[in-house]
């Protein structure tokens, strides 16, 4: 494949702009100007990568202009009509709207009292971000706190717990209320591409994510199935007795234990229930630039608490070649169970089972 997914995804959306306005010149002319617009503000993005320092103040999503906002916002609604469209169908195609610990999962949500949102953040999903963000937009930290990265670490979770979540209200109908005048975000993400991912974060020694926890999960992984590996040759070979690929595959298949639903590789409908809670924004890992900037104008985020919503995402993503890198070497049967996995996911949210996977 020669693109990747942020690609096609935004393709998508310019097809079904093109789908809407078959019969309306008038939205031809708003497709076209929205071409060239994107195209100038990932272009400002793009520079700023390699102007870290001036990211705060020289924002590209700020350089949106007045004239252009409507067409915009009405493209971004397009796409999300059709994203809950995908997501009711796929619902009751598969009948997930009887999934046990729906309300449990739904109160760990974060919920934002500033800009009144609550977001089922999922790990290898911009969680991290998502979390900073409120704890600056709700008054915990300051802006200055997230430039010199303070909010890291068991504390700022152990405060997100006790302030930030759903959790921390005990009156279950104020989270009733809460939850209907909120606006209630999901943000998912390719789950191939976040498998990659959470391998790269958590099971390798080089990677920060390799936690004395996680360290040993991925030895443990190692010495459980490295046995099970499909090149008989690679069951015998000296290693760092850490976990393989193929290891954490097989892992995620076919273990039972606890760390198996480890939140970094849960799959997203056990983990924010959206069969049965609506959620009115999803947002997607590969389309992030563009819900951003959307949800920056929705929300009406200040200019200074933009400088700690998602103000450093530009086009940082796994592309189908990467992850298919990971894969290409697994047997057939291990590729198909891993997709039987997750796919439910797949469905849920719109993404295509790749073609070199069948």
């Amino acid at each position: 494949m020669k693109h990747n997914i942020r690609q096609f995804s935004f393709g998508m959306v310019l097809g079904l702009l093109t789908m809407y306005s078959y019969h309306s010149y008038a939205n031809w002319e708003i497709l076209r100007k929205q071409r060239n617009f994107v195209k100038s503000i990932r272009e400002e993005s793009a520079l700023l990568t390699t102007t870290y320092s001036n990211a705060f103040t020289t924002s590209a999503y700020n350089r949106l202009q007045a004239k252009d906002l409507p067409d915009f916002m009405h493209m971004m609604e397009i796409q999300q009509s059709e994203r809950q469209v995908t997501l009711r169908k796929a619902c009751q195609r598969i009948k997930q709207d009887c999934q046990p610990f729906g309300f449990q999962a739904r109160n760990l949500n974060l919920f934002c009292n500033e800009y009144k949102f609550t977001v089922c953040e999922i790990n290898k999903c911009g969680s991290t971000s998502w979390l900073q963000a409120i704890m600056v937009m709700d008054g915990f930290y300051t802006v200055d706190d997230y430039r010199n990265h303070v909010i890291r670490g068991r504390e700022v979770i152990q405060a997100s717990n006790q302030k930030a979540r759903l959790t921390a209200i005990a009156n279950q109908t104020e989270i009733q209320r809460l939850w209907k005048d909120y606006l209630n975000i999901i943000t998912v993400r390719n789950p191939l591409h976040r498998i990659v991912s959470a391998y790269n974060d958590k099971m390798r020694p080089e990677s920060g994510g390799f936690t004395h926890v996680y360290g040993a999960l991925s030895k443990r992984i190692n010495k459980q199935f490295k046995m099970y590996r499909h090149r008989k040759e690679e069951r015998s070979i000296a290693d760092d007795d850490t976990a393989s690929f193929e290891d954490f595959v097989n892992f995620l298949i076919y273990s039972r234990e606890p760390a198996a639903y480890d939140p970094h590789w849960k799959p997203f409908h056990k983990r924010c229930s959206p069969c049965i809670f609506e959620y009115d924004f999803i947002m997607k890992f590969e389309t992030m630039f563009e819900d951003v900037a959307y949800l920056k104008r929705k929300l009406n985020v200040s200019d200074e608490h933009a400088k700690a919503f998602f103000p450093k995402w530009t086009t940082r993503f796994n592309n189908d070649d990467t992850t298919e890198k990971y894969f290409e070497k697994l047997p057939s049967r291990l590729l198909q169970a891993l997709y039987d996995k997750y796919k439910v996911d797949f469905e849920l949210f719109g993404y295509q089972q790749p073609s070199w996977l069948c």
